[in-house]
């Protein structure tokens, strides 16, 4: 079970564990809840989440290779500051 304490919602799936936390912040992201320029601190995430920080890691390296984030050297990683368009070619359309 991905979350220790069982008051917490159970938000994840059965997916690797990485893609679950890749998921859980790309959904932050698109929805504003994360905001652009802001950072993404593992410790945060590991807290919030209950993950250790590998999978945490491994999903903020692929927010930035999707270009949803940036990783600057010796600080971390923060969301990439972008238009509502560049936002709508990333999130895949939900309208079939």
């Amino acid at each position: 079970m991905l979350f220790h304490d069982n008051s917490k919602p159970s938000v994840l799936s059965r997916k690797q564990l990485s893609d679950q936390v890749y998921d859980y912040l790309r959904v932050k992201i698109i929805s504003g809840k994360v905001h652009n320029g802001e950072w993404i601190r593992q410790e945060d995430i590991a807290e919030e989440l209950g993950v250790s920080h590998t999978p945490i890691r491994q999903a903020l390296e692929r927010l930035v290779m999707d270009g949803m984030a940036e990783r600057i050297p010796f600080k971390g990683v923060r969301v990439v500051r972008s238009s509502i368009g560049e936002m709508a070619e990333i999130m895949p359309c939900a309208c079939s």
